[in-house]
């Protein structure tokens, strides 16, 4: 365990007197020389300009010697001019100055150690070797006078090793699993319910007619549904065609049975309503439920007293409808 004399230090004390340059630098002026000096705001404010005894720590910094200032006395209490200096020669002229064991305030990186040049005649050619020197400043040099060593090394300050990761005992939380459940479709009850669809277009389709009925196609989906309806029904899609700008057509009926490329829709029925130009071009994004208490003007073929020949053209609504928005088809239980 270091002693009070064994441990790494580098401390003197220099007769002068603290000023100010120009530019702001603090230097100590010793009468022969102006060394750079690091001092306290307080400690500057208090003794500069005051000539006096300096306890002063070393310092070598870019290619200079300088010195941090520690304390100001008017009386000396070490022998002016000389250090004494305690750390390992490095073997090329410098002394190498650790920190101790029980410093403070050391932070990540400010452990490494100062180098320090001296003057040292008769020096060892061993390296790394710990030696207790008394040196004396001459100019901007120290000149070693005494010398004591090698000693073993003191406790130093080393640098503190990367923190590891942290381990766990117990492994990461996982997230729990959700396993699918399976649904008892067979104990579930059926009740009746009446399926009504509806498909939405906004294009007369090609036609064809057999059996008085009239019949076309509409893919919805990628599903082609198969629509049968009476002459009177397609009647008012030609005069929606003829009459309208723009408008949209609600096919309603039951499913029924399923083709090679879809389904055949049975009892169907027309109803027309007028749209927008712009919505009419829009393709359908969503179903959509029919409305029974729909506010759009029906663009329904008007009743004739006489006969209506399909495809006759007839007069429209003056009731002036609302926009209405486009799905591809809807499907209602009941």
């Amino acid at each position: 365990m270091a002693t009070a004399e064994h441990f790494y230090q580098a401390i003197g004390e220099v007769h002068g007197t603290l000023v100010v340059a120009a530019d702001g630098a603090r230097l100590l002026d010793t009468g022969e020389r102006q060394y750079p000096a690091l001092i306290a705001h307080w400690l500057l404010e208090k003794f500069q300009d005051k000539q006096g005894f300096w306890r002063v720590y070393p310092v070598f910094k870019n290619h200079n010697l300088g010195f941090e200032v520690r304390n100001f006395r008017e009386q000396p209490v070490l022998e002016e001019g000389h250090f004494t200096l305690q750390g390992d020669w490095t073997g090329d002229g410098h002394l190498k100055i650790w920190r101790n064991a029980n410093a403070t305030r050391i932070g990540a990186h400010n452990w490494r150690p100062m180098l320090l040049p001296v003057c040292w005649s008769d020096a060892p050619s061993a390296k790394g070797e710990f030696w207790q020197l008394k040196a004396h400043l001459d100019q901007d040099v120290l000149k070693v006078t005494e010398a004591v060593g090698p000693l073993p090394h003191p406790p130093r300050w080393e640098k503190r090793p990367a923190q590891a990761p942290q381990q766990h005992s117990h492994p990461p939380h996982q997230p729990a699993v959700v396993l699918p459940q399976t649904i008892p479709w067979e104990e579930l009850r059926p009740v009746n319910g009446k399926l009504e669809l509806t498909i939405k277009l906004n294009e007369l389709p090609p036609m064809h007619k057999s059996n008085q009925q009239c019949h076309f196609k509409v893919c919805c989906d990628g599903r082609v549904f198969q629509v049968c309806v009476k002459p009177k029904q397609w009647a008012k899609l030609e005069t929606a065609t003829a009459t309208y700008s723009a408008w949209v057509a609600a096919v309603s009926g039951k499913l029924g049975p399923a083709t090679a490329d879809g389904f055949v829709l049975e009892e169907a029925s027309i109803q027309v309503y007028q749209t927008t130009a712009s919505e009419a071009l829009k393709q359908p994004s969503e179903p959509e439920l029919d409305n029974k208490e729909d506010k759009w003007t029906k663009a329904a073929a008007p009743k004739a007293k006489g006969k209506t020949t399909p495809g006759a053209s007839t007069a429209s609504s003056t009731e002036e409808p609302k926009p209405r928005k486009m799905g591809r088809f809807n499907v209602q239980v009941r």
